[in-house]
């Protein structure tokens, strides 16, 4: 009898260990996953502990189905280390369950009257304190993390997922019953504001978000950067049908308000398990660049690399217009394709000699060691999505002076931070800006609680500037919001430090 993961109607794994070392890692794994013992079924993972040999992958993962998953752990001799190989079990489930339509998303999981919400955003937005503050008859299954599976019926399904941060700082909570199946009916991605309120989002940019979101939850520290490559770039395939099939809003909520209505409301409008999608003469109006979007001529790409950086950081979508006769400009940033190389590339024309087009990436040092012609161009980059935000891409004259604003911008900031930095600090201690406050904008402590757990938040203006960290006992302040506390007057919430197991 091993540990049994189902998740949906046709997913199975049976979690086996290979030696008597491995037995520890998957019982700890089936604990908390939430994991029943049963007869072998779906595709096998087999898990070994030994050193690994010099080129050897640590996941192995057969095309076919009936072959088992091999994943190697290292021996641990600390908690947290334990817990890592733990988790890499995990990462070798969410793995294979890409390559069979799923995703890992960095979001709470939640439901309310039987529809499915991802409530979505990096670690600091305040996905775990939503997740703790909704009323019946909301239900919450994780907070910070959940596993998408298509549900075979053309829309999807979600699972909770463990928040594996909780085990590497031995802290309470983190673990829940996987194997719950939500149908998933909408995503909202938070942001922190001081009135709670919801706004819909197109798909494109739904898409972009999704992608930012996915990549949270990629890390190379559990294994290869190459594997995680890979993983990132299976979650980006899936992010399409994802944002195409599941309506999207953005959620601004603060910490005291019941935002939880706004997101029944939202629910209401596309109707039970997103039935009723928004009809265009309904939605709020969009950007100039969306209604644009609706020519088919334009084109998506999500970039990936460094060599256009900062103009593009990767994950970034792209928005790409065919020239279609009009002028090729030096300056424009274009995608083309050389020869037989199906990768597209995304470089900014920094010469034009007769046919021959010359390009480079704005952080390369030198010129690409080939030229184009026009044949070669798909088009021309005019607008990207960063961060949920939309972005105006110039060409021509305009794109060369906005690249080297951008270039400056960096060396810029950090010589300005130079000069600012002590004058910021004498600020601090100081004390007037503090003093110059209004009192009904006055710095609070916050205390949120789930299980046994505490967490310590320094609020203003209705956003989170700062939080306490446990395992360094500090205060950890945003800037530029430190001038506005005094630190002398926080209450200290240090706590002796845990015996070792040994001890």
């Amino acid at each position: 009898m091993n540990p049994i993961l189902r998740l949906t109607d046709s997913i199975r794994y049976t979690i086996a260990a290979a030696d008597y070392e491995s037995e520890v890692f998957v019982e700890k794994f089936a604990e908390i996953m939430q994991l029943e013992q049963g007869e072998e079924t779906g595709r096998k993972i087999v898990v070994c502990t030994r050193e690994h040999k010099k080129g050897e992958k640590k996941l192995v993962i057969p095309e076919k189905d009936d072959e088992p998953v091999l994943c190697i752990l290292n021996t641990a001799d600390n908690m947290e280390m334990f817990n890592i190989q733990v988790e890499r079990i995990a990462k070798a489930v969410v793995i294979d369950a890409t390559e069979k339509g799923g995703m890992l998303i960095h979001g709470a999981l939640c439901s309310f009257n039987g529809s499915g919400v991802i409530m979505a955003g990096p670690g600091t937005v305040g996905k775990s304190t939503a997740s703790m503050r909704l009323p019946n008859p909301w239900i919450s299954y994780s907070d910070d993390a959940t596993i998408i599976l298509p549900d075979g019926y053309g829309g999807f399904c979600a699972h909770p997922w463990p928040t594996w941060s909780r085990f590497y700082m031995q802290g309470p909570g983190g673990s829940w019953k996987v194997e719950e199946t939500i149908p998933l009916d909408a995503i909202f991605f938070l942001e922190q504001s001081r009135d709670d309120f919801v706004e819909p989002i197109d798909k494109v940019h739904a898409k972009a978000m999704i992608i930012d979101t996915l990549e949270h939850v990629t890390r190379s520290n559990i294994f290869s950067v190459k594997e995680n490559q890979e993983l990132a770039r299976n979650f980006i395939k899936r992010a399409n049908s994802l944002a195409e099939s599941v309506p999207a809003f953005k959620l601004h909520l603060s910490l005291t308000g019941e935002f939880w209505k706004e997101m029944e409301k939202a629910l209401q409008s596309v109707g039970a398990h997103g039935k009723n999608a928004h009809k265009e003469n309904e939605r709020p109006s969009e950007r100039d660049f969306i209604k644009k979007r609706k020519n088919k001529n334009h084109i998506h790409f999500v970039y990936r690399g460094v060599s256009m950086n900062p103009t593009f950081i990767e994950p970034e979508m792209i928005t790409v217009v065919p020239y279609e006769g009009s002028t090729i400009r030096t300056g424009d940033v274009v995608c083309y394709k050389t020869g037989a190389d199906e990768n597209v590339i995304v470089h900014r024309i920094t010469g034009i000699n007769g046919s021959r087009i010359q390009t480079k990436g704005d952080n390369n040092a030198a010129p690409d060691p080939y030229t184009i012609e026009a044949d070669d161009i798909i088009g021309r980059v005019c607008a990207s999505i960063r961060d949920g935000r939309f972005r105006k891409v110039y060409g021509g004259a305009a794109g060369i002076a906005a690249m080297y604003c951008l270039m400056m911008r960096k060396p810029a900031i950090l010589f300005i931070s130079g000069i600012l930095h002590d004058i910021y600090h004498a600020l601090s201690h100081s004390g007037i800006m503090r003093r110059l406050l209004p009192e009904k904008k006055q710095i609070d402590v916050a205390v949120f609680e789930r299980g046994n757990t505490k967490y310590q938040k320094i609020i203003f203006s209705g956003r989170t500037i700062g939080r306490y960290d446990q395992r360094e006992q500090r205060w950890n302040i945003k800037r530029p919001y430190r001038i506005f506390v005094d630190e002398s007057l926080l209450p200290d919430f240090r706590r002796p430090s845990r015996k070792t197991k040994e001890e």
